[in-house]
């Protein structure tokens, strides 16, 4: 009887199987409906993957009609008023910190990768950042790393929590806080208002020459859908988190990608993952809507 091993020499002598080339947004084109400084931050990420960014904005960022409750919102974070400032966007940070905006003891609450990014780079620390990156999941985090608010009535015993927010936004997070014990105390920080989209650029869409547009908001969710209506066949909506993604679906819109790491980096890399290295777009959509119906 011949014995015999696990070690199996003809194996051994093989070579490591080479990686395989690596997901790539070259020959598409990738629509971005953001301008100024983020807009161009996205366009670099698509075409750090070899894919052609069209920056087109859809929407822009603008301070609230009346900015006086923020002014005084503002006022007190510096004076130590506030336990906890919860910031739900790059915008809030932008808008705390255009009024020069102090954390006067404060801890920072963060909803996504991004926020916290720009919170650090204002110079405060993130205290707590969910692994669910919504306004659900900070609630979530909030009731199992934070808990109820203490009893004392020092600054540092406050209840109160700041949440400048965009006029827009919904009232999960200041609901949940409220269930909680804290009391939140919203401010509109910031709006969203329409731009007009180019001729050139809507013609494109609807001629089938863009492949993909990044979705970075619901309220660009929204704007996406009322400019473009029914997008063409194959093109493929990215979406940077599932807040963003509810949106997009509510409006209308086909979600192909939604990323895990809700970051503009995360989101383009999710869209060159969802082409892969050989992937037919047409083809690789109608798959993926025939296992997405909504």
């Amino acid at each position: 009887m011949t014995a015999t091993s696990g070690h199996d020499p003809a194996q051994a002598s093989e070579p490591d199987a080479e990686p395989g080339p690596a997901p790539t947004l070259a020959g598409r084109t990738v629509l971005v409906p953001r301008g100024g400084s983020r807009g161009a931050a996205w366009a670099h990420e698509v075409e750090a993957r070899g894919g052609r960014a069209v920056l087109a904005p859809l929407v822009e960022i603008v301070g609230p009609v009346d900015d006086a409750p923020l002014r005084s919102a503002v006022a007190e974070l510096t004076g130590g008023v506030f336990a906890w400032v919860a910031l739900t966007s790059v915008n809030a940070v932008h808008a705390l910190t255009a009024l020069d905006a102090r954390l006067g003891g404060a801890r920072v609450a963060v909803v996504g990768e991004e926020t916290g990014r720009a919170a650090r780079t204002a110079g405060w620390q993130v205290d707590l950042l969910p692994e669910r990156r919504t306004a659900a999941g900070l609630v979530e985090a909030w009731r199992d790393d934070v808990g109820p608010p203490p009893i004392d009535g020092s600054a540092t015993g406050s209840r109160r929590v700041l949440l400048p927010l965009s006029v827009q936004a919904g009232d999960t997070l200041a609901a949940g806080l409220v269930a909680l014990g804290w009391d939140p105390v919203r401010v509109d920080a910031y709006d969203v208002a329409p731009v007009p989209p180019g001729r050139a650029v809507v013609d494109a869409v609807a001629a089938g020459e863009i492949d993909a547009v990044i979705v970075t908001s619901g309220s660009v969710a929204r704007r996406v859908a009322e400019v473009f209506g029914p997008l063409p066949d194959g093109v493929a909506i990215a979406c940077i988190g599932e807040p963003s993604a509810q949106a997009a679906r509510a409006a209308g819109l086909r979600v192909a990608v939604v990323a895990t790491r809700s970051t503009g980096a995360g989101t383009v890399d999710a869209l060159a993952q969802h082409y892969g290295p050989h992937r037919d777009i047409r083809t690789s959509l109608t798959t993926h809507d025939r296992e997405d119906p909504t």
